[in-house]
């Protein structure tokens, strides 16, 4: 995001308003208050916590200055990756993203649900939703991590894996496509209660975090399992 049109009189909302993970998060890493001390300036709310605000706005307006590489280079760099690099690329920027991400929701999702459940009861079966998906997602990462990641790193080194009596790695692979399935599915069920995450007008900005909290987890998980299912499980077949 661009904030080079915001100076430090502008509120703390008008800076976090439909803002990034990546954003909300650097605000929170200096204990700004991006909810109920959004109407503050970024001054006030900077010299509050001992900051210069024009330090930091200048750290502000760098992130995310390095341009992002469009998703067709990105497959194409993934797909000349040996698996083991692919791994630990899946590690870095998906698994570990995930094990960070999903505990910070409960949070949302409780102070949200506290003030506009009345008007808004679809946070309930949201809520529910996002729980199934967690329930998917941690035991799933967990079995990548401890049986089909170090099956394929040994394949690729030309070692005979362990615990491989099923057969192939293709067995393990078909469950781990299936609960992907699974995975898709949710997803696709939480953005149509959300509305496509349209964020109402009575929205207070938890709110407007958790809807664009759930946007980065659906974005991140569906390159996920893209990456997964496109990339490395079909070099496998030549293992």
């Amino acid at each position: 995001m661009d904030f080079k049109k915001l100076t430090p009189e502008n509120t703390v909302n008008d800076f976090v308003k439909n803002a990034p993970r990546e954003i909300l998060e650097f605000f929170r890493d200096h204990k700004i208050d991006t909810c109920c001390g959004g109407d503050k300036t970024l001054a006030e709310a900077c010299r509050e916590q001992g900051l210069v605000p024009a330090t930091f706005l200048q750290q502000l307006n760098s992130l995310g200055k390095a341009p992002e590489p469009g998703p067709a280079e990105q497959a194409a760099a993934l797909e000349d990756l040996e698996p083991a690099a692919l791994i630990e690329h899946i590690l870095d920027h998906h698994h570990r993203y995930l094990k960070e991400a999903l505990p910070q929701f409960d949070g949302l999702f409780e102070k949200t649900r506290a003030s506009h459940s009345a008007n808004h009861p679809e946070l309930s079966e949201l809520h529910r939703y996002f729980n199934l998906l967690r329930d998917d997602l941690v035991p799933h990462m967990e079995k990548e991590e401890r049986v089909l990641f170090p099956m394929i790193r040994a394949l690729a080194a030309g070692v005979a894996p362990e615990g491989i009596g099923c057969g192939s790695v293709q067995a393990p692979i078909r469950v781990m496509r299936m609960e992907h399935d699974t995975a898709l599915e949710i997803l696709q069920k939480m953005r149509a209660v959300a509305q496509d995450y349209k964020v109402p007008e009575d929205a207070c900005m938890t709110y407007r975090q958790l809807f664009s909290s759930l946007e980065e987890l659906e974005r991140n998980t569906l390159a996920h399992i893209s990456k997964e299912n496109d990339i490395l499980f079909e070099e496998t077949r030549n293992l």
